[in-house]
């Protein structure tokens, strides 16, 4: 039986989010993409059940970094912070510093895909879907250990908020990932060593 990993988005999850995400959380996307997100989980679901495939869906926050060019995607400006401070460059963040977002590494969320590919279906809840641990960070944390590593200052983060990107990639409550994590997924620990993963992955490309 083939096995599928679908990658999934809290997108799905749809906004304004509840004051807590987790497992019981309902989707109610608003976006076409998060749409299409919700019934690619259903149809990984479906064929599972009918013994298609053995198929898991993993629900991804922000992924750390991409790699420097445009790419077309509003929540690109995270990214973006960690090219600009390795360069001694200024930057100037689209949300405010006390925004908050989900983020993993894209190392451990490799690390995640490919526990997926083995994983044990009694694991899994009864949707074979579940949204990967993921840490709660704010902006202005995020840019002060980013500059930390680099060795510059802070200060070269400003921030300007836009309240559309505000509301849709910085206003993230808590999130309880109770079945993932009991089926073995999990986020980078703590903030210096996601950003530590983002830099080498970044030299690495």
């Amino acid at each position: 039986m083939p096995a599928v990993v679908y990658a999934s988005s809290i997108a799905v999850f749809g906004d304004p989010l509840p004051a807590m995400v987790d497992d019981a959380s309902p989707l109610s996307p608003k976006l076409i993409y998060g749409g299409h997100k919700a019934m690619m989980e259903d149809a990984v679901a479906l064929n599972s059940n009918r013994g298609l495939i053995h198929g898991v869906t993993l629900r991804l926050p922000g992924i750390l970094a991409r790699p420097k060019g445009p790419s077309g995607m509003k929540s690109a400006f995270m990214s973006n912070l960690f090219h600009a401070l390795k360069a001694g460059d200024p930057f100037t963040c689209p949300v405010s510093a006390h925004g908050t977002t989900w983020a993993e590494s894209v190392s451990r969320c490799a690390d995640n895909f490919l526990l997926d590919l083995a994983i044990d279906s009694a694991l899994l809840p009864p949707t074979r879907a579940v949204t990967l641990p993921a840490q709660l960070i704010t902006m202005g944390d995020l840019a002060a250990e980013v500059a930390r590593q680099c060795g510059v200052d802070p200060a070269l983060a400003t921030y300007r908020p836009d309240a559309e990107l505000e509301a849709a990639f910085a206003a993230q409550p808590p999130v309880l990932t109770l079945a993932a994590e009991h089926a073995g997924f999990a986020h980078d620990g703590n903030l210096a060593t996601l950003v530590a993963k983002a830099f080498a992955t970044l030299d690495e490309g």
